[in-house]
């Protein structure tokens, strides 16, 4: 596990990096997964999957939309995602979900809110859980721009990435059950009125 804090301006930046060792690494995915938007909302948070030894990725990207101000705004979310192969995006699918026409892309988020954070763990001391590592599998990260950290609550950007055995993996294989009725190739409209 690697862990490093940096102060970006007021933010907390945490990234925390829970890998198991993979035998042979996917190609870094092309995609700029963090700073993709949907009509004028930014990405709050992505996923990015890379089996260690097959040359395809997935990425999925989540957007908050707002239809409106003050208190008869309708909140919405969106989210993106891209299949692809080798380091292109030439090629690749994209589809997209959106929560007002699918109940479980809510469902999805309130589980990735849910996700418990690890813990650094320093080789040889302390306190030692866990099997060995996996020495093949998939790399599956997962990132947000607003994240929560320590009694306080302070905003931190959350980077974490997992093997096969992770809970970050098991969220991910149930959000790709969960979205399969949901994805369509036709991008949802901002505003549909």
């Amino acid at each position: 596990m690697r862990l490093s804090l940096a102060m970006v301006g007021a933010l907390t930046v945490l990234h925390v990096a829970m890998a198991a060792p993979v035998l042979a690494q996917a190609p870094e995915v092309v995609e700029d997964v963090r700073s993709a938007r949907y009509d004028r909302f930014s990405a709050f948070a992505s996923t990015e999957y890379k089996p260690a030894l097959v040359d395809r990725w997935i990425t999925t990207t989540f957007f908050i939309g707002r239809i409106g101000d003050g208190p008869g705004s309708l909140t919405y979310w969106v989210a993106r995602r891209v299949e692809g192969q080798g380091r292109s995006t030439e090629g690749s699918t994209v589809t997209w979900a959106d929560s007002r026409r699918c109940d479980a892309l809510v469902r999805v988020l309130e589980d990735m809110e849910r996700l418990e954070g690890g813990w650094p763990d320093v080789p040889r001391l302390g306190r030692t859980e866990g099997g060995p590592p996996v020495l093949d599998g998939a790399s599956i990260t997962l990132w947000t721009r607003w994240a929560r950290m320590g009694d306080g609550a302070a905003l931190v950007e959350l980077e974490m990435r997992g093997n096969v055995d992770s809970p970050i993996a098991e969220w991910w294989s149930d959000m790709q059950g969960s979205l399969a009725p949901c994805w369509d190739e036709t991008e949802p409209p901002v505003d549909p009125s």
